[in-house]
């Protein structure tokens, strides 16, 4: 007995197009994931003016930790020890981490500062973050089973 294929050009064509729809929020959702709520950002050598006991903003929020300070002294970059800064609100997404200079002798100089932060949208909770991450998978799956149902439909 003879099958009616007549009418499955418009099911193959929206397939089609679910695919393409279906890629396209996938590139979307993984360009949003990357880019944001996942991953810390460092800051290599942001310049800064150290003065004596004078608290000095970082350019960013959510800093969660200070890797190098350095000041100039007579044109020579200078890697400044712990004991020659302090700094204040590390771990607080909503004031700026600030570095305070406790050594006179690097006051007024330009500085550079290496850190570490997270960036505006960032995830705190792991779990979260690890759900987040398997939601493109997830949502791959649901694509490869639609098509497939469309595929199974066919034969029938």
């Amino acid at each position: 007995m003879r099958k009616n294929k007549k009418g499955q050009g418009s099911t193959m064509l929206l397939i089609g197009i679910t695919c393409i729809i279906g890629m396209v929020l996938l590139t979307v959702l993984f360009g949003f994931l990357n880019n944001t709520s996942l991953k810390t950002e460092t800051v290599v050598n942001e310049t800064i003016t150290l003065q004596n006991s004078t608290r000095v903003d970082l350019a960013n929020y959510w800093v969660i930790g200070v890797t190098e300070v350095y000041s100039t002294e007579n044109v020579t970059k200078v890697l400044l020890s712990t004991g020659n800064y302090t700094v204040s609100d590390l771990n607080n997404e909503l004031v700026k981490a600030g570095i305070t200079l406790t050594d006179a002798t690097y006051d007024g100089n330009a500085s550079y500062v290496s850190y570490t932060y997270y960036p505006a949208g960032y995830i705190e909770s792991s779990t979260t973050r690890g759900l987040l991450a398997l939601t493109p998978v997830l949502f791959a799956l649901v694509i490869l089973v639609f098509v497939a149902g469309f595929v199974v439909m066919k034969k029938q």
